[in-house]
């Protein structure tokens, strides 16, 4: 029982009931919300990041959507998760480990992120308002963005792993920067020189006296800026696959990098090429810059000339030029040594050499055009007599005037000897051509010809392609100026890189060197017709911006662009008009051929049987020609389809077909019924017979019926049928008209032609005696030796036209110098000048025969385009040098070394050719231009109509220019314009008296003037017509 203590008293705590923390207890579960959401966020992110990767490769996309849908069910497992948690979201992210471990997803990822970028990057620069920023714009920079990717996407997987995709590389705007730079550093020069023959003192500014300084100093700031280096490595890539990308449309190549290695290939054959042209040419220049150096330091040194003065700053400029092109040579080579490296070499180490070769190139010839402009932008030239010169020339002028009348003198005997025989002509002074070989023919006793030693239609088609291949240099010329023009005129042009069709952009030169290619000559034409008309359009309104004297010298560049653009069109027509005329003259002396003994069986084979003939009418009755193949073809086509009359030539023959013959022809055709039932008569199949066509056999004929043609044409059109008729006949008469196209070129009136079709090929001939010079003779000597010191010509033993070596040979002979004949023909001038001065001299006269032509090279060789002069001193002179020259070391003998120098050539490029008798002077330059139209015209006439200025006609009566028409003015009385100065044929002269007729030299410029007159009065005539209208309303 319990007990209680007397007097405790208890003590009852008071209860209060729990009351929670709330605000702690929200605080607690909205971290725990907040946690929770924001891994429920970044798990979600994930998710999504996975599933909407941004990949471009399909492989890695399909990687991407099957870890999506395998990651599906353990993301609902993991919504169901406490994701406040962090072990709870420790295992969520692992779920995404695989996927971001996966190197193929990461690059991809990577190249994506990286590609993109650059394009949001170079559409930012393209857009914006900063001239600065929008000048690193290039499409080039994008298109290799997308090369880069696109090689990505097609790689092999294990390809794609190490492949990374580069940042956007801006535009490295080099001629500008360049041209910003050179305006900062102020490049000056000013030099005094005399003219060639010291008549006049010249004073040049700057132009070539900066360019090398201005191209050093570019060379020195930019060649190593990464900026630059890197935007023409891209520039590089980007011409290699656009040209691998037009190669393998055009079927040339199985695959890209079979036309990146074409590509390669052909950029380092092109840049050595072209390169080493020009190291020849700088290494010349350069030797004697080297001179002017080597002096100037000899007399620095000797005399201590201070660097501030005039004759220092002359001197510190002549070692600056030199070290200048020293260095451009240093380069030049560095591509050549690269281009021989590259030989054998595949795949990338082909494709880098290509790359640095390419980029090298272009850098320095964007940066020596930069030059090149800016030491135009201050160039001034200005002239005076030099008073030692004048007098000097006033004593040559005295000189040449006794010998002019003593020339004319001797010419007026020769003249009056000629009155008494009409045969022999007054003596002309000059270099002559070479005349003509004699057309030989042989014929068979049907009086069929059967070799003939002059090939008319050939030699003609030859001609006519020399004379458009010129023009077409001049097309490619005519572009890259216009281009240049365009581009300089227009804010952040690039004169220096031009777009061709079907070929991408390519550097000005490369562009040239492409367009003048005969092989490309479809597009120098849609290129110079686009251009020339260009051109003209942003230059026809004047600026009011500009000064009257900035607009006037804009008209005159204008100008200057029309004139050439009408001479390269009058070229184009002046082909198409002697074409025409000569296939007019061929179809017609073919017809009249069959009133000779000559051509009549020809004739009948054409007319009775059907053969086709070279020379036919159209439906609109223009003759056309076809070529040797176009003959043949047509042959075999008429002969198959039988209108080639059998009775000519029959090529059909029936013969019982073999099995495979059979089932070639008729395969699994169960439903001709012809066929099934030889296969159930005959086991065999021999009985099937079929027609067969002998195609070769009619190819043979056609190629006879062709040659017969055409040696029968080139008879009638080179005189050898008359010569052979007039033997057998001196009453013969000739019923054909000679004609060459050449003679065309030449304005050779139809009627006076000799048919002689290969008179711009032969060349010409002299002696020189320096003991008894002659005029023509020295014209040739003179033009040698300016060949050889040009720097373009090479020298060596021999007589070049008669090198047996094979075709493949004969390119590489061209270029092939001999240090001994060098040596020999420079001691030969030397010795040729002491002999002029002294004719009493020691040592033998080293007289010598000269050959000049304009084409040259092996027989072997197909196109050929050199020329050479061809020398050939007295053996007595040869056998002088000879024994002072140590031969044993040169290891041949002096008998041997004696034979070599019997003959030299000196070859050189045509385009090279300094003579007046070039192949570019001798095609139609330096001809009447107007001449010629009236030659070919339909009515033999060139007439100017002019509204309200009157009309002119000129045409030509025997050797005279003639003109007649009339001049019209305003009439204030009748209100029109009415002729008041009507002009009579008269000759056209070049003297106020009108005693002196004018010559093919002169007309053009006369009938220019005459157009101009034509033009003023227009201008006044108009002028008076508005003035009397306002009269009227007034």
């Amino acid at each position: 029982m319990a007990t209680y203590v007397q007097g405790y008293q208890m003590y009852d705590r008071e209860a209060k009931p729990f009351v929670p923390d709330y605000k702690f207890l929200s605080t607690v579960l909205e971290t725990r919300q907040n946690r929770y959401d924001t891994n429920y966020q970044a798990l979600n992110d994930a998710y999504s990041k996975v599933v909407y990767a941004d990949l471009s490769r399909d492989d890695n996309k399909e990687k991407r959507d099957q870890f999506a849908q395998q990651i599906a069910p353990k993301m609902e497992q993991v919504s169901g998760f406490d994701l406040s948690l962090r072990q709870n979201v420790d295992m969520a992210k692992g779920i995404f480990k695989p996927f971001y471990e996966d190197d193929a997803i990461i690059r991809d990822l990577t190249n994506t992120a990286n590609f993109k970028y650059g394009i949001k990057n170079a559409e930012f620069l393209k857009n914006s308002n900063d001239k600065a920023k929008r000048d690193l714009y290039w499409e080039t920079g994008v298109q290799d963005l997308n090369i880069q990717m696109q090689d990505y996407i097609n790689a092999s997987p294990d390809e794609a792993l190490n492949m990374g995709i580069g940042n956007y590389v801006p535009n490295a705007n080099l001629y500008e920067t360049s041209l910003a730079l050179l305006k900062e550093q102020g490049f000056n020069v000013e030099i005094d020189r005399l003219d060639e023959k010291g008549r006049w003192i010249i004073t040049q500014k700057n132009g070539a006296l900066v360019t090398d300084q201005a191209y050093a100093y570019l060379n020195r700031a930019l060649m190593d800026d990464p900026r630059v280096i890197e935007a023409y490595k891209t520039s590089a890539r980007v011409q290699a696959r656009n040209f691998a990308n037009a190669r393998l449309e055009a079927g040339e190549v199985a695959s890209v990098a079979q036309g990146e290695e074409m590509w390669a290939n052909t950029t380092i054959e092109e840049i050595s090429t072209n390169t080493a042209a020009l190291l020849k040419d700088k290494k010349k220049k350069a030797q004697v810059m080297k001179v002017s150096a080597d002096l100037w330091k000899e007399y620095n040194e000797k005399y201590n000339i201070g660097a501030d003065t005039p004759d220092g700053k002359r001197g510190e400029d002549f070692i600056s030029r030199y070290l200048a092109i020293r260095q451009e040579i240093e380069q030049g080579e560095d591509i050549v040594n690269n281009a021989v490296s590259a030989q054998g070499t595949r795949d990338k180490d082909l494709m880098n050499k290509a790359f640095m070769m390419n980029m090298q190139y272009n850098i320095n010839d964007d940066m020596m055009a930069a030059a090149k402009s800016y030491s135009m932008i201050d160039y001034k030239e200005s002239i005076k007599a030099n008073p030692y010169g004048v007098a000097l020339e006033k004593h040559k002028m005295d000189m040449n005037k006794m010998y002019k009348e003593y020339e004319l003198k001797a010419q007026l005997e020769e003249y009056k000897k000629s009155l008494e025989n009409p045969f022999i002509g007054p003596m002309i002074p000059g270099v002559s051509r070479k005349s003509a070989a004699n057309v030989d023919m042989e014929v068979d006793r049907n009086n069929n010809i059967v070799s003939l030693t002059r090939d008319n239609i050939g030699e003609d088609e030859l001609t006519k392609q020399k004379h458009l291949n010129l023009n077409q240099r001049s097309k490619a010329e005519f572009i890259k100026d216009a281009h240049q023009q365009i581009q300089s005129n227009i804010e952040g042009g690039k004169p220096s890189v031009i777009e061709i069709p079907g070929q991408g952009a390519m550097s000005i030169n490369e562009a040239q060197i492409f367009l003048s290619n005969p092989a490309n000559s479809a597009i120098a034409n849609e290129l110079f017709e686009t251009y020339s008309s260009t051109i003209l359009e942003k230059n026809s309104n004047p600026n009011t911006s500009r000064s009257k004297e900035e607009n006037d010298k804009i008209n005159q560049i204008k100008d200057g662009f029309r004139d050439r653009a009408d001479d390269i069109r009058r070229e184009d027509n002046k082909s198409i008009m002697l074409t025409n005329k000569g296939n007019e003259i061929a179809y017609n002396n073919f017809e009249f051929a069959a009133q000779t003994e000559y051509g009549k069986d020809i004739l009948n084979n054409v007319k009775k049987y059907n053969v086709p003939r070279i020379f036919s009418k159209d439906a609109n009755g223009n003759v056309v020609k076809l070529s040797e193949e176009d003959f043949i073809n047509e042959y075999v086509r008429r002969a198959q389809s039988g209108e080639l009359s059998k009775d000519f030539k029959n090529y059909v023959y029936n013969r019982t077909m073999s099995r495979k013959e059979m089932d070639e022809l008729y395969g699994e055709d169960r439903n001709n019924a012809y066929a099934q039932e030889v296969r159930r008569n005959n086991r065999y199949g021999l009985i099937l017979k079929k027609d067969f066509f002998k195609i070769g056999k009619a190819r043979e004929d056609a190629k006879v019926q062709y040659d017969q043609q055409k040696m029968l044409i080139n008879g009638t059109l080179n005189g050898a049928i008359n010569t052979h008729a007039t033997e057998k006949d001196s009453d013969f008469k000739s019923p054909f008209q000679r004609w060459s196209y050449a003679e065309g070129l030449e304005n050779v009136s139809p009627s006076l032609m000799t048919g002689d079709s290969a008179r711009q090929f032969r060349g010409y001939d002299a002696t020189f005696n320096p003991k008894a010079p002659t005029q023509q003779g020295a014209f040739l000597l003179n033009g040698a030796i300016e060949q050889f010191n040009s720097g373009t010509a090479v020298i060596q033993f021999g007589n070049i036209t008669e090198s047996q070596v094979d075709a493949d040979e004969a390119n590489a002979q061209l270029g092939k110098d001999e240090p001994v004949a060098e040596k020999f023909f420079e001691q030969a001038v030397q010795d040729i000048q002491a002999f002029i001065i002294d004719k009493s001299g020691e040592g033998k006269n080293p007289r010598v025969q000269i050959e000049y032509m304009p084409v040259a090279g092996p027989p072997n060789q197909g196109d050929k385009t050199h020329a050479a002069y061809v020398l050939k001193f007295d053996d007595d002179y040869i056998k002088q040098f000879v024994s002072k020259y140590d031969a044993e070391t040169q290891g041949v003998t002096e008998a041997e070394l004696r034979g070599l120098l019997g003959e030299l050539s000196i070859i050189f490029p045509q385009e090279s050719d300094k003579s007046q008798y070039s192949v570019e002077n001798a095609f139609g330059r330096g001809y009447s231009d107007y001449e010629i139209d009236m030659t070919y015209s339909d009515d033999n006439n060139v007439t100017f109509d002019v509204d309200a200025g009157g009309s002119l006609s000129f045409y030509k009566d025997g050797a005279n220019f003639m003109m007649t028409g009339n001049y019209v003015s305003w009439s204030d009385d009748k209100q029109d314009f009415v002729v008041n100065d009507k002009i009579s044929p008269m000759i056209v002269t070049i003297d106020e008296a009108g005693k002196v007729p004018a010559t093919s030299a002169e007309i053009d410029y006369i009938i220019q003037a005459y157009r101009r007159e034509l033009r003023d009065r227009m201008v006044i005539n108009t002028q008076k017509k508005q003035n009397f209208l306002n009269n009227q309303q007034k």
